[in-house]
């Protein structure tokens, strides 16, 4: 009997941990979204500048697995 209470409770704390680690996931792809979103317009006002400093204002593209996000 201790056997099967110790199995019930151990498979009530995996359930427990496993709707933890949902949760965990689901606010940790919000963020993730919102750094790429971040990371992108960061990309944007960096290629801008660089256009607009070095370039005599031509188009430019940062390549690089920024592009990848």
């Amino acid at each position: 009997k201790l056997s099967i209470e110790r199995n019930r409770l151990q498979q009530k704390e995996l359930e427990e941990k496993a709707l933890s680690s949902l949760t965990e996931e689901q606010q940790l792809k919000e963020k993730l979204t919102l750094l790429i979103s971040y990371t992108k317009q960061l990309k944007e006002q960096v290629a801008k500048e660089i256009s607009l400093k070095k370039c005599q204002n031509r188009r430019i593209n940062i390549m690089g697995e920024i592009n990848t996000l």
